[in-house]
């Protein structure tokens, strides 16, 4: 081999190294994002639009999108925590960040939080409620970042408030019961319907628990409660209801689908739910529903209703943490597409989004702005933080027995009260271990 050749050869390797090494350099990092099926048919392609939109923005990060069926996610998230093969971000149930949080599974998101105070963002005041921001925490650390909310209210048929001639809307339970009363003498409408037979039973007890002032735990989210009292009225305001047939006989089997049906069937003058996103379908009760303003309860200092935060996390696993909270920072921040354009079914985290022309039109939101928003806590009032346990206590519905028992005509609610107390405080007793 001549030396000009090879010259030749030596020169071409070290153009082939140095491609090879600026390559290295240049390729982005790769994550994976899972993001729960939150909206209807166009949610997956426009969060995958987002998600390449977010690439197109940040060269040095390729955000790899998959979208996660509600069936089995709790399953199908734990599999790959344990198992070692977590996304890099994701969406998920309200507990779910604090779940992994408590198992060291998550990356703290306080530098977001810090970096918005230190540049101070206007972000910090663009969340509907501010209790949401620093809700999911545990232990120092900061688990999830909110980007959607799930509101709960009581929903109401104007045609049916008009025949039984209600005039003025109910504010405190009293009132409620006076309306149902006079729905059910002056005409052929169900007062008042929800799930009962389902996990929206568990959801209707934290409704009754907020509205007199109270939650399934203590203030400080280490105990379970210790206003039985309160509690107590809670379950008699249920009975009460149900003894003077205020709600639909066989109510302890309805799912909330059932109860949806019956109301937009225009059988029952309220439903307690979520936002009716579907009831467009149904343009005559469209038109005549409106939201409850929320409901006191004989105990409470003020009315007040509750959403649930949803939340985006990071996952430890990650093996590039800071393009991890990168993305989840701008997930929170550019999300808005998901309503105008995903059927995403929940209502957004932030007010400048709702503030949308979108929204302008969308009598519903309108209703939630106005009547829910303002007075809105969490579910895990009047805890400020998410506690470990909460997890357990809402998915394993543990005020269904309790909500079931009434709605079947039991009236012993002290005795109700203090076992579900007595199953709360076991469970935090059992993870104090």
């Amino acid at each position: 081999m001549t030396r000009k050749l090879l010259s030749t050869l030596l020169a071409l390797m070290l153009v082939l190294l140095s491609c090879t090494a600026a390559f290295a350099q240049t390729a982005p990092v790769e994550l994976t994002f899972w993001d729960m099926k939150w909206g209807g048919d166009n949610y997956v392609a426009t969060a995958q639009k987002l998600t390449d939109q977010f690439n197109q923005e940040h060269p040095d990060i390729h955000v790899n999108y998959q979208s996660i069926v509600w069936d089995n996610y709790y399953q199908t998230f734990l599999t790959a925590v344990t198992g070692g093969a977590a996304p890099d971000v994701s969406t998920g149930a309200f507990p779910q960040a604090v779940q992994y949080a408590q198992m060291g599974e998550i990356l703290d998101l306080s530098p977001i939080l810090n970096k918005w105070k230190t540049d101070n963002d206007p972000i910090l005041k663009d969340f509907t409620s501010e209790s949401m921001v620093t809700m999911e925490s545990y232990d120092g650390l900061l688990a999830g970042l909110p980007w959607n909310s799930d509101p709960r209210q009581i929903w109401y048929n104007k045609k049916a408030f008009e025949e039984a001639g209600i005039t003025t809307l109910p504010t405190t339970w009293d009132e409620f019961l006076a309306c149902c009363k006079q729905i059910k003498e002056k005409t052929d409408y169900i007062p008042f319907t929800f799930g009962g037979g389902d996990h929206m039973a568990t959801q209707f007890a934290i409704a009754l628990f907020t509205m007199n002032g109270i939650g399934f735990s203590n203030a400080d989210g280490t105990g379970a409660f210790t206003d039985t009292d309160k509690a107590v009225e809670c379950l008699n305001f249920l009975g009460e209801m149900v003894k003077n047939g205020y709600v639909p006989e066989g109510i302890a089997g309805y799912t909330n689908d059932n109860s949806t049906l019956l109301y937009y069937s225009g059988k029952a003058a309220m439903v307690w739910n979520s936002p009716l996103n579907d009831i467009s379908s149904y343009p005559e009760m469209d038109a005549v529903t409106d939201a409850l303003p929320p409901l006191k309860g004989p105990s409470a200092d003020k009315a007040q209703n509750y959403i649930w935060p949803n939340y985006v996390m990071a996952y430890s696993q990650s093996k590039n943490p800071e393009a991890a909270l990168t993305f989840v920072e701008w997930w929170v921040k550019n999300c808005a597409p998901l309503y105008f354009e995903g059927d995403l079914n929940s209502m957004p985290a932030l007010y400048s989004t709702l503030n949308n022309d979108f929204y302008a039109g969308k009598h519903q939101a309108q209703e939630i702005m106005a009547k829910v928003l303002p007075t809105a806590t969490t579910p895990v009032f009047p805890a400020k933080f998410l506690y470990p346990c909460w997890s357990t206590i809402e998915g394993e519905n543990y005020a269904n027995p309790a909500i079931q028992s009434v709605l079947t005509g039991a009236t012993n609610y002290e005795d109700l009260v203090k076992e579900l107390q007595s199953n709360i405080q076991a469970l935090f007793d059992d993870m104090a271990k």
